[in-house]
This record gives C-alpha cells, sequence and structure tokens, in this order.
C-alpha cells in the first residue's frame, strides 16, 4: 500500500536550501493546529512530510520511490533559492508532480533572492483554455505568482508569519482564521503558563518569606545573644575595676548607630545602670574608678602635679604622654626619634611645664600647646634623681662627674656651677658616678651617693655656701642601697641590705620563696656625717616597692618594704610604730599635715593609721577600693593605678555618685533612714534623742520638706516605736514600752503642722510581742484581757473598734499578726495559728505538718485563695482554711517576706522568695516547683522585712529592704535587677522616683531623689561620662565589635 503525504519538499542539494527544508519539514510536523480549526477541517495534526534526504536513499530514478512520493502528496513545497536553477531533479519533480495535480497544489518557499529570479520558470506561467469572443476555444500561457513564504526574514518571524500560509493550505483552513485561533491558543497557554509561574513564584514567595522569617529569627537571636555576651563582659570588666570599657560594651549591648536592629535585653540595661552608676547617691568615700589613660606599652612611671593639673606618665619604651588632670584630655605625647633620644623620666613643674630627661639631655615642654621651651645637652650622664626643684623654682642638676648646676626653669639658662672637690671625683669608681643627689630643704646642703674604687657605697655633703665636701666610705656594697632622703638641712638617711644577708623573698614563674630579710635605717649628721642613730628593719614578704617617707606633722621618718612599715623619731632614731599589712605596699605617701602615712597595697587597698585605734595598738586600717595585682601607683585628688605588666592607668576618685541626685526643697540635715516611712502622700525619717524622737516631715509630690514633729517619747522609751502609714493628711506612729504587756500609743500628727494628737488604743492590756499592722485607714493589733486575747480593728476616722476572740489555751502564746485588709483576713500565729475572717466574722484554726515551728511570714494572693507560711524551714502554700497545697522543703538559708505574683504570659501564681544570700527564687506556687532564680543587691539579714511594689506600665518589680535601706528595680518578665537604689526609702509610684539621701557639698546627709531614668537617660550619662574616650582598636577585635 502507497504512503500518503501531505507535502513533498523538492529542493536543491545545498547548504541553504539544506537548512530552510529541515527547518519547513519540522516546523509543519510539529505545528499545533488549534481544536477548533481541527474540528472544522477534520484534520488535526500534519503527519507526514516527504524530504528525500530523510525518506529515500538517493537514486537518480524518479520513476521509482520519488515518483511514487510526489503522487501521493497532496502539496508540492518548492524551496526557491538561487542554487535552486543548477538543480535539474527540482524541474522535474515538478513536472511529475503536475502529471497528477494541479498547479495551485504547488507552493513556494524563498530562501533567498528574488522571486523572479529564484521562482522556476514552471511555476510563473501556465497554460489556460479560454473561449474567444467568436465562440472558439484556444490555450494561451498565462503569468502567475504561486503562492510564496517567505523565509528570507528572520527565523523566529518566519516561523511565526510565514510558515503558518503553508499550514493553512495543506489543512484546507484560512490563513487568518489560523492565524486568529492560533493567537487565542497562544494566549490560553501563556496564561496557563503564567499561572504555572505564578503559582511557582507564590510557592517560591512563601517559601522565602518563611526562610526570611527564619533567617531574620535566627539573626534576632543572634543579637540577643551577642547583646547578653556583651552585657555580661561588661560587668566582668566592672568587677575588674575596668569602667570605661565595661561603659564602652555596655552601649554596644544597646541598640546603636552601627547596630540599630539589636534587641534591647535586660542584662544590657543592668549592665548600663551599673557602668553610669545610676542611682549610686553619696554616702561615703565612694571611690571608683572614672576614667582609663591609655599608653602603647608597659607604665614605667607616672606622677600628678601638686596643683592636680597635669598627669604624665612614661612606658618602658620611653613614650610619654600628658593629660589635663581634670578634663582627662591627652595634651601631648613624646615619642623618641632614636635611642639617643629616649627619657628615662619627668618631673612636673609648675605653671604647667614638664621637664623630660633623658641620659644626656633635658627638655622643658609646654604640654598646652606640645611645644619646646627649652632644651639641653650634656656629655655626662645624669639620672631623674639628680633633678631637685629649689624652693625659688629654679633647677639643681648634677652630672655623674660630680658637677652641679642651677638653672632657671623660665629659660634653661645657667645661674651658678657647682664643682666636687677633685679628692672627691678621683675617689669615684665603677661606671654609675655621683647619684642619688638630694637638696637640703634650706637648699644650702648637696647630699649624693657614689660607689668607691673598693665598690663600697660612700656618701657625702655639699654645702653650697661654703663650697666645701665632706665624705664617709659606708662600707656598704652600693649594690644594696635601697633608698636614700634628705628631709632637713641636718639629717640624712640611707637605708640598705648587708652584703651578708641579701633577700630571700622572690618569685618566678608559679614558684614563690619566703624568708624574713633585713634592711639597715641609718640617720646622719648633715655636719659631720657621724651615725646619729641605726635601726633594723624586717620585712617576709616579696617586696614591690621601698622608700623612705618624712612626716613633717609628727618630725618622724617611715620606711616600707614588703608588706611592712615601721616609724622613727626623726631625731631619736625611736621606733615609734611597727606596721603589717596582708600584703606588698607599692605606694607610700603623706598627706599634708597628715601625721601618719598612707599607703597603697598590691591587692587593692588602701592603707591608713587610724588615730582613734591608736590606743589598741599599731593598728591599721585597709579598705578594698582599687583592683587586684597593682604594681604602679600615685594619689592626686583621686588615686591613678596601673596594674602588672599593664599599659592602661585606672584613675579612682572619692565621692563618685550619680550626680543627677536632687535635693529635695529645704531638706535639713537627716542623720539616718532608721525607721524612715514612703507612701504615695508623705515621707518621714526618725530621730531618736534622749528626751524626745524627732520626726521630719516631706512632701514627696512636690519634692519638699514640710514640717518637724516632736513626740515627747524618750529614748529608753521607744521601744517599739513604728510609723504605720498616713490618713486624712495625718502620720500615724505608735509607740509601746517595750515587754510582754504594756499600752499602745497612737500619735497623729499633722503632715502640715507637726502638731499631734495622742491616744491609747488598748482597752486591757497591748500584748507587744505581735506589732501592730496597718492598711487602709485601719489598725490591727492585739489586745488581752485576764487570759484571753482579742485581735482588735481600729478604725481610724470612726474611732470603731472591732474585736475577734482568739481562742488559745492557758499555755499558748502569740508571735506574728498579719493583716490583709483587701483580701478581709487577719492571721495570728504562735504557740497555734488561726485565720480571722473579718467579713464572716469567723475564725479558722490552722494545722500545719509535724515539727513545723513558729510561723515567721505569712503572705496571701492578690484575689485571697492562698497562703505562702514560712517557719524559718519550710514553706508550706495552703488555701484559705489550712489545706495544703504545695510545699518548698528545707530552706536553709535564711529569707525575707515572700510575695505572690501572677505571671502576666502564663497566667501561673508564682510565689516569689527573696533569700539572704542575695538570690530571688521564684516557684509554682500550685506545684512548689522552682521556676528560676536571679541574683539581687539590695539584700540585707539584719531585718527581715521587706516590701514589694508592682509597676505593670514598666514591667517592673521594687523590692525595697528597709534593713539596709535598699530598693531593687526587677523586671517581672525576666526577673533580672536592671538597678539598685542605695540609701533610699523605697519608689514612689506618683511621681516616679526613688527618694534617697546623700551628702551635698559640706558632707551632711539630706533627703532627696533620683528620678525613675529610662534607657535613652541611661545611654546618655554613659556618653557624657565617656565624652571623647575611645576604645582600643585591640579590645573591640577581642569583642568582635566596632
Amino acid at each position: 500500500m502507497s504512503t500518503h503525504y501531505n507535502a513533498f519538499i523538492s529542493y536543491k542539494h545545498a547548504e541553504l536550501d539544506n537548512k530552510i527544508a529541515a527547518m519547513v519539514e519540522r516546523g509543519l510536523e510539529h505545528y499545533h493546529i488549534p481544536h477548533k480549526i481541527q474540528k472544522k477541517t477534520g484534520i488535526k495534526r500534519i503527519e507526514r512530510i516527504f524530504r528525500d534526504t530523510d525518506e529515500l536513499p538517493i537514486t537518480s530514478d524518479l520513476s521509482g520511490t520519488i515518483a511514487e512520493a510526489l503522487e501521493n502528496a497532496d502539496y508540492l513545497i518548492v524551496i526557491c533559492s538561487t542554487n535552486t536553477c543548477k538543480s535539474m531533479w527540482v524541474e522535474r519533480e515538478i513536472k511529475l508532480f503536475l502529471q497528477n495535480h494541479t498547479q495551485d497544489q504547488i507552493l513556494t518557499v524563498l530562501a533567498d533572492g528574488e522571486p523572479a529570479d529564484v521562482v522556476p520558470k514552471i511555476l510563473q506561467s501556465r497554460e489556460v483554455t479560454r473561449v474567444t469572443e467568436q465562440g472558439v476555444e484556444e490555450t494561451v500561457t498565462e503569468p502567475v505568482e504561486p503562492l510564496s513564504c517567505d523565509f528570507r526574514i528572520p527565523k523566529r518571524e518566519a516561523k511565526n508569519v510565514e510558515l503558518p500560509r503553508l499550514v493553512a493550505t495543506l489543512i484546507g483552513s484560512s490563513y487568518n482564521e489560523l492565524m486568529d485561533r492560533q493567537r487565542q491558543y497562544k494566549m490560553k497557554r501563556l496564561t496557563a503558563v503564567f499561572a504555572g509561574v505564578l503559582a511557582i513564584a507564590l510557592g517560591f514567595a512563601g517559601y522565602m518569606f518563611y526562610s526570611k522569617n527564619q533567617i531574620n529569627e535566627s539573626y534576632r537571636a543572634s543579637l540577643i545573644s551577642q547583646s547578653k555576651y556583651l552585657a555580661n563582659e561588661a560587668q566582668k570588666l566592672m568587677d575588674q575595676d575596668d569602667r570605661m570599657d565595661a561603659l564602652h560594651l555596655a552601649i554596644y549591648a544597646l541598640p546603636n548607630e552601627e547596630m540599630p536592629d539589636r534587641p534591647v535585653t535586660d542584662e544590657a540595661v543592668k549592665a548600663i545602670t551599673d557602668a553610669t552608676m545610676a542611682y549610686i547617691p553619696i554616702a561615703s568615700a565612694n571611690i571608683a574608678p572614672v576614667w582609663n589613660y591609655e599608653m602603647p606599652n608597659t607604665i614605667n612611671t607616672m606622677d600628678v602635679s601638686v596643683e592636680e593639673k597635669l598627669f604624665v606618665a612614661l612606658d618602658i619604651k620611653g613614650i610619654i604622654k600628658i593629660w589635663d588632670a581634670k578634663t582627662h584630655e591627652e595634651l601631648c605625647c613624646f615619642v623618641p626619634d632614636d635611642s639617643n633620644s629616649v627619657p628615662e623620666n619627668f618631673k612636673i613643674l609648675s605653671n604647667r611645664k614638664v621637664l623630660i630627661i633623658g641620659a644626656h639631655f633635658i627638655k622643658c615642654i609646654n604640654p598646652d600647646d606640645d611645644s619646646i621651651i627649652w632644651e639641653k645637652e650634656y656629655k655626662d650622664i645624669f639620672t631623674s634623681r639628680n633633678v631637685n626643684v629649689r624652693s625659688d623654682g629654679n633647677l639643681l642638676i648634677s652630672l655623674s662627674d660630680g658637677t652641679f648646676y642651677i638653672i632657671s626653669q623660665a629659660d634653661g639658662s645657667e645661674i651658678a656651677e657647682y664643682k666636687l672637690p677633685a679628692e672627691i671625683t678621683e675617689s669615684v669608681g665603677g661606671s654609675v658616678g655621683i647619684g642619688n643627689v638630694s637638696l637640703s630643704p634650706d637648699n644650702n646642703k648637696i647630699a649624693f651617693t657614689f660607689t668607691n674604687h673598693d665598690l663600697n657605697c660612700s656618701i657625702g655633703i655639699y654645702d653650697i655656701t661654703t663650697n666645701k665636701a665632706i665624705q664617709k666610705d659606708t662600707g656598704i656594697q652600693s649594690l644594696y642601697i635601697h633608698s636614700v632622703l634628705l628631709p632637713t638641712d641636718n639629717e640624712f638617711l640611707l637605708v640598705y641590705t648587708t652584703e651578708e644577708i641579701t633577700s630571700m623573698n622572690t618569685g618566678y614563674s608559679n614558684m614563690k620563696v619566703f624568708s624574713t630579710d633585713r634592711d639597715i635605717v641609718q640617720c646622719f649628721d648633715t655636719n659631720n656625717l657621724s651615725v646619729k642613730w641605726e635601726n633594723d628593719f624586717l620585712y617576709d614578704v616579696f617586696s614591690s616597692d621601698r622608700e623612705l617617707i618624712y612626716t613633717p606633722a609628727s618630725n618622724a621618718v617611715s620606711y616600707y618594704s614588703g608588706n611592712v612599715c615601721d616609724t622613727y623619731d626623726l631625731v631619736s632614731g625611736e621606733k615609734l610604730h611597727h606596721y603589717a599589712i596582708d600584703c606588698p605596699i607599692i605606694y607610700g605617701y603623706a598627706e599634708k599635715d597628715d601625721p601618719n602615712p598612707s599607703f597603697i597595697t598590691s591587692n587593692g587597698g588602701s592603707a591608713t593609721i587610724e588615730p582613734t585605734m591608736q590606743n589598741k595598738g599599731d593598728t591599721v586600717v585597709v579598705m578594698k577600693y582599687f583592683a587586684d595585682n597593682i604594681r604602679k601607683a600615685t594619689p592626686g585628688r583621686g588615686i591613678y593605678v596601673s596594674k602588672s605588666g599593664s599599659s592602661r592607668i585606672i584613675y579612682y576618685a572619692s565621692l563618685t555618685s550619680d550626680n543627677e541626685w536632687t535635693a529635695y526643697e529645704k531638706s535639713p540635715e537627716i542623720a539616718s533612714l532608721y525607721k524612715a516611712f514612703l507612701d504615695n502622700n508623705v515621707a518621714a525619717t526618725v530621730l531618736k534623742n534622749e528626751e524626745e524622737t524627732v520626726l521630719d516631715i516631706f512632701d514627696p509630690n512636690t519634692m519638699a520638706y514640710k514640717t518637724r514633729a516632736t513626740l515627747p517619747i524618750n529614748k529608753d522609751d521607744s521601744g517599739h516605736l513604728s510609723i504605720l502609714g498616713s490618713h486624712e493628711g495625718k502620720i500615724l506612729v505608735t509607740n509601746s514600752l517595750t515587754g510582754l504587756f504594756s499600752d499602745l500609743t497612737l500619735y497623729s500628727v499633722d503632715c502640715n503642722t507637726g502638731e499631734y494628737t495622742e491616744q491609747k488604743l488598748n482597752d486591757h492590756t497591748f500584748y507587744d510581742v505581735a506589732q501592730p499592722k496597718y492598711d487602709n485607714g485601719k489598725i490591727v493589733f492585739i489586745d488581752r484581757d485576764n487570759s484571753d486575747y482579742f485581735a482588735i480593728v481600729y478604725d481610724v476616722s470612726t474611732g470603731k473598734r472591732d474585736r475577734y476572740h482568739i481562742p488559745l489555751e492557758k499555755s499558748a502564746s502569740i508571735k506574728n499578726l498579719f493583716y490583709f485588709e483587701k483580701q478581709g483576713y487577719i492571721y495570728v500565729s504562735g504557740t497555734k495559728d488561726y485565720i480571722i475572717d473579718i467579713d464572716e466574722n469567723e475564725i479558722y484554726p490552722l494545722e500545719y505538718h509535724d515539727g513545723w515551728g513558729e510561723t515567721q511570714y505569712v503572705s496571701m494572693n492578690e484575689d485571697g485563695t492562698l497562703l505562702a507560711s514560712y517557719d524559718k524551714k519550710d514553706i508550706v502554700i495552703s488555701d484559705i482554711k489550712g489545706k495544703e497545697v504545695s510545699a518548698i522543703p528545707s530552706l536553709d538559708a535564711g529569707m525575707f517576706k515572700p510575695a505572690f505574683y501572677k505571671d502576666k504570659k502564663s497566667e501561673t501564681e508564682l510565689l516569689l522568695v527573696p533569700f539572704f544570700d542575695g538570690k530571688l527564687c521564684r516557684y509554682n506556687a500550685l506545684t512548689g516547683e522552682i521556676v528560676g532564680q536571679s541574683d539581687y543587691a539590695g539584700y540585707d539579714a539584719t531585718r527581715n522585712d521587706c516590701e514589694y511594689t508592682f509597676d505593670s506600665d514598666r514591667s517592673c518589680m521594687y523590692l525595697y529592704m528597709p534593713g539596709n535601706s535598699a530598693t531593687s528595680i526587677i523586671d517581672v518578665d525576666s526577673f533580672i535587677e536592671l538597678g539598685c537604689v542605695r540609701s533610699s526609702m523605697g519608689y514612689h509610684e506618683p511621681t516616679d522616683t526613688f527618694p534617697c539621701i546623700s551628702k551635698d557639698k559640706e558632707y551632711k546627709y539630706h533627703l532627696g531623689y533620683f528620678r525613675h531614668y529610662t534607657l535613652d537617660d541611661l545611654i546618655k550619662k554613659a556618653e557624657d561620662l565617656l565624652q571623647d574616650h575611645e576604645m582600643p582598636q585591640e579590645q573591640k577585635d577581642a569583642y568582635g565589635i566596632g
């Protein structure tokens, strides 16, 4: 059976023609016919196209396979190009096709060239039979233009526009209808594709949104972790007294310009609160770090000017920096150009001048403009000890060859020159020459030392007025000279270690060697160098520093080394005092007019001699103010210290505090916050005198002092004085004599005038073991009528008394009383516990487990359904009638009064328990399980009571400890302590302030307040404290910031 073809493609086998023929064949066989045209024409697809290169082997016999294909093809498609005319087969195929088909079934495709040139001539005309006017038939040839598709255009355009012309002819459809249907099909297809793409896009967008959320959550979590890390590191730095870097880290732990998306963590808020010393009043010395000075290398020496204007430091590589001591601004930095210009020391002069001293040079500079005022060079060597400032301000310098110069401080010009006699200079041995030069107070005598030819230490005195010198061989090896001093015109002191006994107190790596070392302290008469007195000095701790200190106020000299200091009478040499400290002394000094020296110890202690304790022997009081491992220290208005091997100097100042404390208007001097009282309407402090009790009254809303009330209660009769509260413009004060049974007196004090009324509250005998309680205008106390006990509720406004009988057995007793006015209950504890339902006028006995001791505290939740009772061992949580709900056993640590708190997120009823050790624990009240714990700083075990104030607006809790006069600010989401207000009276909600006492400029206590700071307030505080201080880049790199 013959094969049917939709079309036969005839073409010349040339490159272009092959390409076009293949393109036409592929395009026709793969063409999608729209569904509606399929129904109309009955043709679903163009199934078969004949192209001889694909279907048949090459043959020259058209009468065979090709002839059959031509015969069975519906159409002939001729590829026309400039190559067509070269093919003999194309025209033969056309002729053979026309034997069975019409010329209308031949289609042409233009590959290149013009139609007239490339279309075979046989197709450009046809024979037509027609009838003439005479009615005669005749055959004529007429030109025709076959249907041609132009494939000379770009391939894509040919496929979309020209190929459909061929398709339309092959399937018997109009070209326009095919194109319209094709457009509709493409539109539907595009719509479907778009819908698919849209679905994929939406899915991808959802995935990306989810991924982005996951990334954002992960990023946020990482920022929170970094914030907590930086905050914790800031706290560590504060513990090490590195306050400046702690401030930097605290700021970096919060949102800032470099990291605006960083979440705010409670740890970071606490860190910046502590680093800024927010809420810290002046309560004592308040010595704290306030600035860091940075040097490039390890500190060699440092000093501050007498008038406290300049601070100067020298590091081990000879770099000197000078700062303004008040503003901490760096004024200038001296960096040596080469080894010949390396300074060995410096000396601060008056009028803001500094001497830079090298082995062969001396420069006087003005640090304010970094200019050299004058400079001098010398061939011989001199050291820093050989530069003395005379009383007239001019300088005494000495060279190693025994030459002394007096030079002008103003311009460096030489005023005078002195030379030691030849018999002295010729006896100088060794390589050091003349050293340890000191000038007498009257400027007339120069003391010096040198090593003689026997390598012993010789001492000498040169008298400027007579130009004469004396010397003496001490017989001491120069290697062991420790200190020299010329404190007066007549005494010259020398300290040395004997040649036979050398120091065994030393250390290497993790090994330390201890032994008792002996130094010799000698005093010579400057007139003849005779020994006036001599003393042994013993110590057994490695010596970090040693020096002689003269105290003119007592005309005594002290020498310290290791951990020991001895004080001698300068004239007689009598040992006046022997002081031993627990660690090495690294710096000793004497304040002006102070008869005793003071010391800085290597473990950060400030050691002072207290005159009030002299009757107890040689007593030293050491206060730990500074960082550990100190190697250098210099006193000024504060103390400058540097740790061992450190390039940083920490400056400590006294009276360091939060300078935003504001005094209440007209506040009198306040002695203490003993029995102080604060509520929304009034603040009061109590002062007990021998004959009376003084009550100072303040208005915390206007922040002003109101008046003073003097109550007729002497010191001996005020055993149980208590400020209960305020009511209708009066402060309610109760007092009872110490003892089991007495009278309870109520003093109602007018808050504006200080006038008071006095009344006895008890009808029978007041039982003062259980102290009265007050809430909302009602006072509750225990009254005893013979052997019957009553709980009395006294209404302050009406004077009405409600009595509730407590059914105690004869041998029973009452220990504590608790009043819950809002919930309507009174709790009485003692030998047996009872709870009184005020509204129902009922009393219920409460039974606890065996071994229960006396109930110390009782707390009640907000809705009055749960009780928490504590007996110094266990906490039992029960319902209102004593049925146990949960228990928290074996609390060996002491604790303060607990409180219930309902967690907002989980709605869980929590029990908050502050312990004496500074832990705030949270328990699930219904199960007794611990939920979490945190630290708080305001604890003090001297008084067990505490007060809770909850601030829902700020999500804070204020925990006030009256015994320590401290108020802890605690976040109730994390229960992290954000800050602690010392010397305070609690939190005043109406003004959002913390009333507290602080010292004024005259060092007297007054009542004032701190406002409750916002985070922006704390950040501004930190920035103000830092000024232009920058954290070193290596520090930033270590913490991954900046």
